[in-house]
């Protein structure tokens, strides 16, 4: 059986490598994720739409979504993030 103390050592120890790498994580990856989104999104009607952003990561979706997609500020649309 894991112990519980350890296993929260080893979430907050993954927690604070993740927070130190998401600048370069964005700088590298924001234009290929961009260009995916594009595709993926390009005839698609959010509102009143669920999006499930499994491994989330920084949010890239929810920002290229709240930037680039048609009247994204006029539409409803239930966003939700999940990453470890």
């Amino acid at each position: 059986m894991n112990n519980p103390s350890h296993d929260k050592g080893k979430k907050k120890e993954i927690i604070e490598r993740y927070n130190l790498t998401s600048n370069f994580y964005e700088q590298r990856y924001s234009k290929i994720q961009s260009d995916k989104f594009n595709i993926i999104l390009k005839n698609v009607d959010l509102n009143n739409k669920t999006i499930l952003d499994s491994g989330c990561g920084t949010g890239l979706l929810f920002d290229f979504i709240f930037r680039n997609h048609k009247n994204s500020r006029r539409i409803n649309y239930f966003y939700v993030g999940v990453d470890i």
